[in-house]
């Protein structure tokens, strides 16, 4: 069973990565050479910026 949630959801649906091991092993596996806390920060932004405009 993957870990679920709005955000692991959302980051899932934008990237295509698996959430299997939850989004934090997800965004440290996909980083690459980013600092995988710049990846998370940005990709929460983001978030944050499409659920307020859903609202």
């Amino acid at each position: 069973m993957e870990p679920t949630g709005p955000f692991a959801e959302w980051v899932r649906g934008r990237t295509g990565w698996s959430m299997s091991l939850g989004w934090a092993a997800a965004i440290e596996r996909h980083a690459g050479d980013e600092d995988p806390l710049d990846v998370f920060f940005r990709l929460l932004d983001e978030y944050r910026l499409s659920a307020a405009e859903d609202r």
